[in-house]
């Protein structure tokens, strides 16, 4: 093999991505509640890991079987496809976006971290934040390499 291929440098920009959000919450929950490294850790990483496996995997089994529809041409037996397709399309974003976002203040409230004033607003927008940092290093790779 004479080198990186442009397929490892998209998955290697998403762990890169993983990592600095990763690191950027850690430290922000940790300066801004005094709660301690270890629990900022607990919550930021065990959160993000959850949502890449679980997450992400839900979002696989949604658009597969959207595909499998799509491909054996059972979509057009299904009344109103289009809203059908994009109800999919919208759960398959959405789901693990609110998955993190309810299992960041799971472990807010498990890890006691009491100092974060608005941890529901907390856990979704760093949900929201974190899918979008991990999905544009990536794109942002596969646009220029």
């Amino acid at each position: 093999m004479t080198g990186i291929s442009k397929d490892w440098l998209v998955v290697i920009a998403f762990f890169i991505g993983f990592f600095v959000f990763t690191t950027a919450e850690t430290i922000w929950i940790n300066r801004r509640t005094d709660s301690g490294f270890p629990r900022s850790l607990f919550v930021a990483f065990g959160s993000n890991v959850f949502a890449i496996t679980i997450g992400y995997f839900g979002s696989f089994l949604i658009m597969g079987v959207i595909l499998a529809l799509v491909w054996d041409e059972s979509i057009d037996q299904v009344p109103a496809k289009n809203t059908f397709l994009w109800t999919a399309v919208s759960a398959a974003i959405l789901f693990p976006i609110l998955l993190l976002g309810f299992v960041k203040r799971l472990l807010v409230k498990i890890a006691r971290i009491e100092r974060i004033e608005r941890p529901r607003l907390y856990a979704f927008l760093a949900a929201f934040l974190f899918n979008v940092f991990v999905a544009i290093a990536p794109a942002l790779v596969s646009y220029f390499v």
